[in-house]
């Protein structure tokens, strides 16, 4: 039987203060660059009702949702998307913004990998949702995000992939088979599993017109002209005219924001959440194979919530990105470190916490102690990466550089001195 105090639960994880710190470092900075481009931050809430993720269109499957429930006798789950309760948020706040509402989370889902037994359950995601512009530009702007939080942690290769997700709609259109069919239709296109393909189409009734754009999705990748250009030479019907010229406007306006090396089309990429309606993306780092934001054009998902309102957004795993961070070397963590570590006897404690309190009010990380004997503050101050050490005992005060080990003799008074006027670095 395994010890549970020892153990965390399938998929979930302590994080140490070495890694909350990164996580932290790495929000801060996204909370910035959503900030600057006038998105608010919101929170919804880590429950909901079970038939609200079930009953919306073309969302999360039921077997990776995490059940309980209620006192009352309801069926909950726990949080496993931020798009769909936010989607809901902008129909109930509808009569409170004119034209654009622009928000932002950083918020944990809970979602069960039906896939990966041994994969994780619970991450972090942060993004953001720009409702009531239906327009290329706002598309645009969003990706352009995605691209800055990236770049934001000193990643200078990745990619991000985009697609349409009406072209591969349309497409399906044209295709009379059963959903069952379909689905593995999609999964085949999206691994570009060719030999599979072929076999697929060998063995379904389908147009030879179509199985002949159909064999041509998987290649639509790489070159963005080219790629926008054979696929507007293969268009079958009118929705998929409309997404290829979405696309190809949503491109030029990434032009503009000067981001053309990090883009790539890729008219094969398709996301299993089946609200999406236009512009469809994906980002990877370079050297890293996993996904590590992903995000779209949802148009029609507030009409269940009763309302039309058109809405874009994205939404990165943070934790998946500090992984790949790790293994590529580009850790830029912050350290925490204490700036000054102050030793205070019974005889000039108060002084000493008044002190302390001061420092701290100019933002300085400051640590206190009562004296146990200079080797041990010593010690702890070298394990733990303190800048500086000052000894009060009695009236004597030694300040000591960790760094350089030099030392300072002077008074107690002499030291609150420096201090009170600002001369202590």
């Amino acid at each position: 039987m395994v010890n549970i105090f020892y153990k965390v639960p399938q998929g979930a994880k302590d994080e140490f203060y070495e890694f909350f710190q990164t996580k932290e470092s790495i929000v801060r900075n996204f909370k910035k660059i959503f900030r600057s481009y006038a998105y608010k931050q919101i929170s919804t809430p880590v429950f909901e009702y079970y038939d609200f993720f079930v009953q919306s269109p073309g969302t999360i499957k039921k077997d990776e949702l995490f059940k309980l429930i209620d006192t009352k006798g309801d069926v909950l789950v726990l949080r496993p998307d931020l798009t769909i309760p936010i989607a809901r948020m902008a129909v109930n706040n509808r009569k409170r913004f004119k034209d654009y509402l622009k928000l932002f989370y950083v918020s944990k889902v809970f979602r069960i990998d039906t896939k990966d037994a041994e994969g994780k359950r619970e991450f972090t995601q942060a993004g953001v949702e720009y409702f009531g512009n239906q327009n290329p530009d706002a598309d645009a702007e969003v990706i352009n995000i995605a691209i800055k939080t990236l770049i934001s942690c000193g990643i200078e290769k990745f990619q991000i992939d985009i697609g349409q997700s009406s072209f591969f709609k349309g497409l399906m259109d044209e295709v009379n088979i059963p959903a069952a069919d379909k689905e593995r239709l999609k999964n085949i296109i999206e691994n570009k599993n060719f030999v599979e393909l072929e076999k697929f189409l060998l063995f379904n009734d389908i147009e030879d017109r179509v199985k002949e754009v159909i064999i041509k999705i998987p290649e639509l990748y790489g070159n963005t002209e080219q790629v926008i250009r054979e696929a507007k030479s293969i268009c079958l019907n009118s929705e998929m005219e409309n997404a290829i010229e979405n696309l190809e406007h949503v491109y030029h306006i990434l032009l503009d924001y000067g981001y053309e090396d990090y883009i790539s089309i890729d008219l094969g990429l398709i996301n299993h959440l089946d609200y999406y309606t236009g512009v469809i993306f994906k980002g990877y780092m370079s050297n890293y194979g996993k996904i590590i934001l992903s995000g779209g054009r949802y148009d029609k998902l507030t009409e269940s919530y009763g309302h039309y309102i058109p809405a874009t957004g994205f939404g990165m795993d943070v934790d998946e990105l500090i992984t790949g961070l790790k293994k590529l070397g580009l850790d830029r963590s912050e350290a925490a470190n204490t700036d000054y570590l102050l030793v205070y006897s019974d005889k000039n404690r108060k002084r000493i916490i008044k002190v302390s309190d001061f420092l701290r009010e100019r933002e300085m990380v400051i640590e206190t102690d009562f004296l146990k004997g200079s080797g041990y503050h010593m010690d702890y101050a070298r394990e733990t990466g303190i800048g500086k050490v000052v000894i009060c005992e009695g009236e004597s005060a030694t300040i000591i550089d960790m760094a350089t080990q030099e030392t300072k003799e002077l008074s107690v008074e002499e030291f609150e001195k420096i201090v009170y006027n600002f001369e202590i670095e």
